[in-house]
Order: C-alpha cells, then structure tokens, then sequence
C-alpha cells in the first residue's frame, strides 16, 4: 500500500497522512476518508506478540450483506515497518494490496498518536491512543524522542538566500554589499545523533537524503552544481542554527518550519517568478537530476518571494565568502517592468548619435551578478538572468562593430553613431524582457503623412530618401533604402541564403542525388527574381503575371513547374527536364523558398522606425512602397531582357556603380548605358502611390494631361511654284501660358521640362508624343537648308514632305485649321 515500509514512529511523524498516499491509490485514500466519516469504525483489538510485535485488528461495519470487515496491521519486528491486509477486498482471489479499508485504517491509526484529546473522543480512539503511546509501544521510544527535547522552544526567525556568484561589469563582489553583521548564525551540518528523516525526503533527489560523494571528475563536477544549488537557501533558527535547504529535511527543526518553505515536488511556476539558477548556452548539457534540483529550489524560491511579500517571513542575502555578513532584502523583484528600463536619448549632429543606458527607477545604480541584481540603500533584489542577458547583447553590439562594448558607468550604457546602429540595437531590445522607452514621443504616421523621393541623376541613376511630414515638428528626412527594402535588394543580388544567415552548403540537403540540385536551386539569382516578382505581382494587381488567380498561401507551389523549367535551363542532361522540382530538390529547400515568399507578403505591413532629437517616428506604407519601387525594377528587367534575366543565375538585379551609392535600372545589355529617359518611364507610374521623382536636387512636378500643350501653325509660300515645302511654326503652353522656346532650358529631356527655374513632367501619356515631337526636330534641324524670320519674329522651320507633318496627326498635339 505504501510506497515505503513506515514504522508506528514514523506515522506519528507525518503532518499529514495524505503525503504517504501514491498518486494511483488517490481515489482509494478519498473513499477512506469518507468511511471514518461515516462512523464505520467498529472496534479494535490490540495484543503484542511473544517478541513484542504489535498486533493490531481495526473492524469497520458497513460491508457487503452487512458484515464487518477487518484490518490487521502487523510489526513484522518490534517498533518495525507495519504491514496492513483486508479481511474482505480480494483481487484476483488474493488479498488487495491496497484497498479503501487499508487507507481508513492507516488514516485511523495516524489519528490515535496524533489528534487532540477531543478528537480522539470524538472518534472512540481514546483507549487505542492511551496504549499506543504507552511503554509497549512509542512510550518504549521516549529516549529516542526525548533528544530532541531541545529544540522544543526553538523557532524559525529568518531565512538567508546565500549566493556566491561573480560580480558582472566590473562591479564589486557581493560580499562588499552586505551591511549587517550575522555572526550570531552559524551554519550546521546535520549529525547522526540529531538526524530525524521526514517523509518529505521519499520524492526528492538523492542530494537532499544523503551526502553524496563523486567518483570521477565529470561527476565530482556535477555533485559541486547540485551542492551549491541545494545549498542556495538557508533557515535561520532562534538558537542561531543555520541550516541549508539540502540537510533541513533530515534535521528535528524542519517541523518548526511552514510546511511551504521546506524543499518538494515540483509545481508550476510563473515564468516571472524563475530564478535562473542554470544559465548554460545552447550546447552544454545539463542533466536530468540538475534539471529536477533547479525546478525544485525554483519552486520554493517562488514560494519564498510569495511569504515576503506578505510580511510572513524576513529574508537576507548572504555569500560564502562573507559569512559573519549580510543583507535584509526588502523587495524581492521577479517582474523587470517595475524596476528597470532601457532609456534611449538621440543627438543629431553630423550622423545621428545615440545613448541606450539602463535605468533604474529608485535612481540609484545596481550591482550586476549572474541571475539577479541589488540595489544595496533600499534592499532590493531583482531577479534575472543577467549573465544572459548582456552575453546576448554583446553578441549583437558585435555584429555592429567588434570595437563597440559597454561603458561602465554607474550603469551599462552604450554609446553608438548612426542610425542603422541605433536601429539595430532597438530591435534587439525590444525582443528582449526589459522595456525600452525613447526620450521625446513616439509617433506613429499612416502612410498618407509620409513619402518616398526618388532623386534621379543625368546618368539615370537614382537613390530613395523618405520624408516624414511630423505635425509640430520639422519634417524627417532619411536618405537610402529601408531597413526590409534593402534586405531583399540584397536577397535578390546575392541569393536565399544570404537571407537566411547560412551557407548553401549547409542547407542542402546531404542525399547525393537531391544535393546538387539544392545547391542549384539555392545560389540561383534568377529563379529567386522570379519568385518575387510573382509574389510583388499577387500583391499589387491580385494576379500573377500570367494572369492567374492564386492564393497566397499556394503561390510557391503554383509556380514550381516555371521554377523547374528556370532550373534545368541550359542543362546536358535531357532527362530531367520532365522531373518534378520536388524529386529535383529537397522538401527542406523547397520549405525556405515557401518561408520566403511567406515572408515577403508578412514585409506589406511592416513599419519603419525613423529617429531623432524629438523621438521615434514610425511610418507605416514606407517598406510596402519600396517593394512597388522593387516591383518597377522587376518588370522592368523583364521587358528589356525578354524574361532572360530569370534564367541567369548569378546576375543581380540592382547594378551599383564602383565608389557611388546610386542604383541603376537594368537596361538588359551591358553595352547599353542607363539613361535619364528610361529612368523616369520606369518611376513615373508611382507618382500616384506616394512617391516624389527630384531631379538635379528638384522636385519635378507633374503637369494635367491640358497643361502642357504644343500648337502648329502651316505656312506655304505663295511665291512657291511646287507646294512641297512647308514651315513648322511650333507653340508651347504651359499651364494656358504660351512660353517662348527660347526660355525653355531642356525641352522634354526625358520628359523634363526645366522652365523658370522649375522642372516640370510631361504627362506620362503624352510622352510617346514628346519624344516623337523630339526625334522630327532633330531631323529638322539636320535637313534645314534656310530659316527665314517673319515681321512677327516667329521661328519657322522648313519641312521636306507633307508626309511628316501628317504624322502628327494621331500624337495628341494641336493643329491650327488656318492657312496662310
């Protein structure tokens, strides 16, 4: 019935009974419960044996056809284990090893040598506890009992949580901290002669049992672990005892201790209330008895923290090494929100500087240690994994820079120029515990209060700036590419892989016959071009570039015979070309292209943070209107390469010249240079979406479909025999104003019109017309044999055919119905 053999002494030395019962024998336990309370207890008859065993029959009524049932409980030697059988619960023909009436009995007889006078009345058991605790029987065990006499009048006054680990930062060791003098405990170790085991120590491991030994250095090293985790909390007994929460359980005073504050089974505990005792990288091993003894010493940690918060019990901070010392904890903190914060300050001066400093609300510094803190003046302890904490942000500072460290302070502060820097360590933070809070105000603008520049160049290069319209404030200006807008520029110039952090090599599969093609499919540039440009395509118009309807979720694997075909492109081997790309390829592969399209369309709505002196400006829109811009680029490159561009796979797709930062569109021939003309037909069509177009350092801007308008005027010579010469005399309006063309700096270079000392778009619809308007006066230009000037100094120029003028019919432009 029990898990272990229990003597008459030790039933007297339960709390309990409950505690002895086997979690499968519960609803056994429970139905003896309700039998005592039923009054089935009949009688008892005890008689000792010819050695001195005891022998005890318990009868209980109420059972089948209303006949009793009997208990025999048996010494199996005297003042030994007790050995319990029913008279009437069998299974399989033989006696139940443990049964209702078994847990009534064992309940019963915890009773007789525990309860009050007024219980055992109440009961009947008045009789049975006399003879019990008489000289045949516990009263045989009054010397073993009486040597703990001395503790009758001792009491718990404290408990100590002694730490010894290493100070983090450069700060001082913790011994330097503690304040007042606790001399008066000294720490015991549990003798034979004192030694009394509770049934608590049944479940424990085996470190709180016994002292145990290592016979090799691995496991010399891990009972050192368990020692010092075992040992981590202490009590602190009136006599001035201190004894360690590895011996209390096999010591008399445990009794004197709140059944909640010794050591126990696990139970769940709050993420917030974990002491990380064990903080280990990714790689070290730690064993299940390690394992067990953290959730153990976690869980009375908690239950510790949960009596002092209600005043129930005091506690101190102590360290080996300073043992005569020690500090009162007045709040013990497992929630970092009440206590700390990352503060963040912004300069802007030539690059925008920034300060992340850790601050504590008491405004006094902390003492950094492994898994807490202390604020030594007001006694405050706040628990976390520190040592993890800054290793991780390390780790991050390092791949910013291998020079940028901590500056020691009266607090951790990092001192970091720039704002990519900046934003790099903000969103390290903010994935962390501790909350970051921005000097200044955070806001947040829709897509509509901001927008993208795009600044173009005579060579057609450009580059992005954004700006940020901040009511109160001075507009925000960012030059260069988002954050995501130039994470996947880089993707689709240097291929999956870079997006996700690995080798090729190490993603490939290791099969011989898939590897190939992984590594394949992984490094090549035009089948991830291709990719996005579906998913930009399903974003922007709802359909594929074939016109297709698709969902989202299905759009990768819609497209795998196109990727195939990509694929095996140029290939000497025929016979895979009807192979399906999931016999080509690994499903791991096929899996991180299918996590990269997911997270292209995860990238529409994702924000951007933009800082300064004032704070934080959050724009949404921006990263969504960088992917249109990207979008342009793509269908550009499929235009002016034939869909070629998908079947290359190590050509990238934003070019950069040497020593410059401005991106060039692809032009598909690298014998063609990239042009002003072709540049602002590639990024006209988003004026629409949120984007400005600079020109020369100027805003260009966009002219109605009727405010830039050119009149003809014919003219034939009457004094001409033949009628084949003409004069074109040509009239600009802009916006209803006619403009002599002499003013005009640029005539439609590219579609700029530079007037006034302002730039100025054709319409994009009328730059077919423009530009055909362009090639006939150059052809004029060549052709002009004579230029003559009229009384009204208008600018005439002669035409060969009439064929040409005809030409300018269907363009758009207006013609004068008057001959002259």
């Amino acid at each position: 019935m029990l898990l272990m053999p229990m003597s008459l002494l030790n039933i007297s030395q339960l709390r309990d009974p409950s505690e002895r019962a086997p979690l499968g024998d519960r609803a056994d336990y429970e139905e003896g419960l309700q039998i005592i309370e039923q009054g089935d207890f009949s009688g008892y008859d005890l008689r000792p044996s010819e050695s001195g065993a005891m022998h005890l029959q318990i009868s209980w009524s109420g059972g089948p056809l209303s006949k009793l049932t009997t208990v025999r409980i048996n010494e199996q030697n005297p003042h030994g284990p007790l050995v319990f059988s029913c008279s009437d619960c069998l299974v399989a023909g033989r006696s139940a090893r443990s049964c209702s009436h078994q847990w009534a009995s064992f309940v019963l007889l915890w009773k007789a040598v525990t309860a009050s006078s007024d219980e055992l009345r109440k009961l009947g058991l008045v009789q049975l506890s006399a003879q019990l605790k008489g000289p045949n029987h516990l009263g045989a065990l009054e010397e073993a009992s009486n040597r703990h006499s001395e503790f009758d009048l001792v009491t718990l006054e404290s408990l100590t949580l002694c730490i010894d680990e290493p100070p983090l930062l450069g700060g001082p060791s913790l011994g330097k901290l503690l304040n007042q003098d606790f001399s008066k405990y000294r720490l015991r170790e549990v003798s034979k002669d004192k030694e009394l085991l509770s049934p608590r120590l049944w479940n424990l491991p085996e470190i709180f049992r016994k002292k145990v030994s290592g016979y090799s250095e691995h496991y010399f090293n891990e009972i050192n672990k368990q020692n010092r985790i075992a040992d981590l909390i202490r009590y602190n007994f009136s006599n001035g005892m201190q004894l360690s929460a590895k011996e209390i359980l096999r010591h008399p005073l445990h009794k004197k201790v709140a059944g909640e504050l010794l050591p126990q089974e696990t139970s769940q505990v709050s993420a917030f209330a974990k002491w990380s005792l064990l903080q280990n990288n990714e790689r070290t091993f730690v064993s299940q008895a390690m394992s067990d003894l953290e959730a153990i010493i976690q869980s009375l940690l908690n239950t510790i923290s949960s009596f002092h918060r209600r005043k129930k019990v005091e506690v101190f901070l102590q360290n080996k090494h300073s043992p005569g010392r020690a500090l009162k904890i007045e709040s013990l903190e497992f929630d970092l929100t009440s206590e700390v914060d990352w503060r963040v300050e912004f300069v802007e001066k030539k690059e925008l500087e920034a300060e992340f400093k850790l601050v504590c609300f008491r405004k006094r510094p902390l003492f950094f240690y492994e898994s807490f803190a202390v604020e030594p003046v007001d006694g405050i302890v706040i628990v976390h994994p520190w040592w993890t904490e800054f290793d991780l942000l390390k780790e991050a500072l390092g791949e910013i820079s291998n020079d940028l460290e901590f500056e020691q302070r009266e607090m951790p502060t990092i001192d970091v120029v720039g704002e990519l820097e900046a934003k790099t360590i903000l969103r390290h933070l903010r994935g962390r515990a501790i909350p970051v809070k921005i000097s200044g105000e955070t806001r947040t603008l829709s897509a509509d209060q901001s927008r993208t520049e795009i600044h173009l160049s005579d060579d057609g290069g450009f580059f992005l700036q954004h700006e940020a319209r901040v009511h109160g404030q001075k507009n925000l200006v960012r030059r260069g590419w988002t954050t995501k807008g130039g994470l996947f520029l880089q993707a689709l110039s240097q291929g999956l892989p870079f997006l996700l952090g690995a080798e090729p090599k190490e993603i490939a599969s290791r099969n011989r016959s898939k590897r190939e093609w992984d590594l394949k499919l992984l490094k090549h540039l035009g089948v991830l071009q291709y990719i996005f440009l579906e998913a930009l395509s399903l974003h922007f118009d709802q359909v594929t570039t074939d016109g297709s309807e698709v969902k989202k979720e299905n759009l990768f694997l819609s497209l795998h015979e196109k990727v195939q075909r990509l694929l095996v492109v140029g290939t000497g081997s025929t016979f895979v070309r009807d192979v399906p790309l999931t016999e080509l390829c690994s499903k791991s592969v096929l899996a991180c292209f299918d996590d990269f399209v997911s997270l292209t369309f995860k990238a529409f709505k994702t924000d951007e943070s933009f800082y300064s002196e004032n704070g934080e400006v959050i724009m949404e829109g921006v990263v969504e209107r960088e992917l249109r811009l990207i979008y342009e680029i793509l269908k550009k490159a499929t235009l002016v390469s034939g869909g070629e561009i998908f079947k290359k796979s190590r050509t990238p797709l934003v070019v950069k010249k040497e020593g410059g930062d401005n991106c060039y569109f692809p032009t598909g021939d690298r014998q063609s240079a990239p042009s002003l003309q072709s540049s602002l037909e590639s990024v006209q069509s988003l004026i629409p979406f949120g984007f400005k177009i600079h020109y020369k350092g100027q805003p260009i801007e966009e002219l109605d479909e009727n405010e830039f308008q050119v009149d003809f005027v014919l003219q034939a010579d009457g004094e001409q025999k033949n009628f084949n010469w003409f004069e074109l005399n040509p009239k600009f309006f802009l916006r209803g104003e006619e403009v002599d063309p002499d003013h005009f700096l640029s005539l439609g270079s590219g579609g700029v019109i530079e007037f006034g000392g302002r730039l100025f778009l054709v319409p994009q619809k009328q730059l077919p017309s423009l530009r055909r308007l362009e090639k006939f006066w150059q052809r004029l230009q060549k052709s002009q044999k004579s230029t003559s000037k009229k009384k009204n100094s208008e600018k005439n120029l002669s035409v060969a055919t009439s064929s040409d003028i005809g030409s300018f019919g269907s363009e758009g432009f207006r013609h004068c119905n008057s001959w002259r």
